[in-house]
């Protein structure tokens, strides 16, 4: 089992760096896609197709690699890390259809675990915040607060005792 993360120029750019660890390892592995041979590039992605893989939105990621791995396979010299004039040519002239579609052994989801979880509940959320209480009620508005909500603790998991 591969545990996989990619990081991008912005929201369609280029992959730049590949994350992985795997299971039964201690390290983290960091693939440097600019900076290696573009042969390392295509063997490494190879290799996560035969292997079980956990990704935390699973579709940006896989998608991203899908894209580097069919520009990848048009270039010419394999031996290099990427041209970038290169991959420029290619992705004004390529026809950007008919390549090839990968797919992993098996694939699990992070993000699609935690959106039905109890950790759901932290996602997309203001903080919720009371203003100008004097300090003399401050306490009794915290005890009161306790009383009546029910807050779950994983709200001040930061804190190590809890609400107090």
């Amino acid at each position: 089992m591969i545990f996989l993360d990619t990081e991008t120029c912005g929201f369609v750019g280029p992959i730049v760096l590949i994350q992985y660890q795997i299971e039964g390892d201690n390290n983290v592995y960091h693939h440097h896609v600019w900076h290696e041979s573009v042969q390392s590039t295509l063997i490494l992605i190879e290799r996560f197709v035969n292997e079980d893989i956990v990704l935390f939105n699973a579709v940006f990621d896989w998608f991203h690699l899908v894209k580097l791995y069919n520009l990848f396979i048009q270039i010419m010299d394999k031996s290099q890390p990427p041209s970038i004039t290169e991959v420029a040519d290619i992705c004004t002239t390529s026809n950007r259809g008919g390549h090839l579609s990968l797919k992993p052994a098996s694939m699990l989801d992070l993000m699609l675990i935690v959106r039905r979880s109890k950790w759901q509940t932290l996602m997309d959320r203001d903080d919720i915040t009371i203003k100008r209480v004097p300090f003399e009620a401050a306490h009794q508005v915290a005890d009161e607060l306790q009383h009546r909500l029910d807050i779950p603790e994983i709200y001040f998991a930061k804190r190590s005792t809890g609400y107090q």
